[in-house]
């Protein structure tokens, strides 16, 4: 099992607790929203970059988490939707949900013949550690045209390098990338940007919320205890990760944005 998928396993229980089903930020457009509207404005979002050209028949979820992102995409346009997760807890849950077909395992290693129309990539780019295959193997998988969405958290110009490399060590992330590093490693890979949208003041409240959260209900639950039990130490809980994020919005030290990439020279 890789450390991505150790992380998201050790500490499934903690996430569910705390995050719920989906594993993402949230979008406060007028700043009142419920976490589930919030969720939801950033699903809408996600779902409405990949339709530009029309209903996709194909897409590919790429770390799809519990599969809420792949089933709501199955829902809206009926077409073949694959998620994929290198969790074995996540992918459990995924097949019990439905709505969609799920792999278990590195997305660029895993066999799949199917090719796509769009692929989609919410939250991941941290955990991948050779950004240069990532974008290859997409774009192998991905139909002439074809779009790549993808949604993070990115290192904003204001650095702070202890920050950043607590950031990384709290997620098991790979690295923490600015968005010019992401941009040019496509560009490279033979994908065009076509949309560049910074929704870092919207997106930002997302850990307000979650240690709000965190403070009034995980440790009611059962699983949550199981797992600190389970834990070696208070640093296996990852307990600092929230407040750490909070600090680093409000330094500057991260933005959240959407880039939607499309595949080779057709740029309608």
């Amino acid at each position: 099992m890789t450390d991505v998928a150790a992380h998201y396993d050790s500490l499934d229980t903690v996430y569910r607790a705390v995050w719920g089903e989906a594993l993402h930020h949230g979008v406060w457009e007028r700043g009142v929203e419920s976490l589930g509207e919030a969720m939801a404005i950033h699903q809408e979002r996600v779902m409405s970059a990949v339709e530009a050209d029309g209903a996709p028949r194909r897409v590919v979820d790429i770390g799809c988490g519990y599969g809420v992102l792949s089933r709501l995409m199955r829902e809206r346009w009926s077409g073949g939707v694959l998620g994929v997760t290198n969790s074995p807890l996540q992918y459990q849950r995924c097949i019990a949900g439905g709505g969609a077909r799920f792999l278990c395992g590195d997305w660029l290693e895993v066999r799949n013949e199917s090719r796509f129309d769009a692929a989609v990539a919410v939250e991941m780019c941290g955990h991948v550690a050779d950004l240069v295959k990532f974008f290859e193997v997409t774009a192998q998988r991905v139909n002439e045209g074809g779009l790549l969405v993808m949604t993070d958290f990115f290192q904003a110009a204001v650095k702070d390098k202890k920050r950043t490399e607590a950031i990384v060590r709290d997620g098991r992330f790979a690295a923490l990338r600015g968005v010019n590093e992401v941009v040019d490693t496509a560009t490279h890979a033979g994908w065009n940007l076509i949309r560049n949208e910074d929704w870092t003041m919207e997106a930002a409240p997302t850990w307000g919320v979650m240690q709000r959260r965190m403070m009034s209900r995980a440790w009611r639950s059962a699983g949550v205890w199981r797992a600190a039990m389970k834990a070696r130490s208070l640093a296996d809980l990852r307990l600092w990760a929230i407040p750490r994020m909070i600090r680093a919005y409000r330094a500057g030290n991260l933005e959240y944005s959407l880039l939607v990439f499309r595949k080779g020279d057709r740029v309608i």
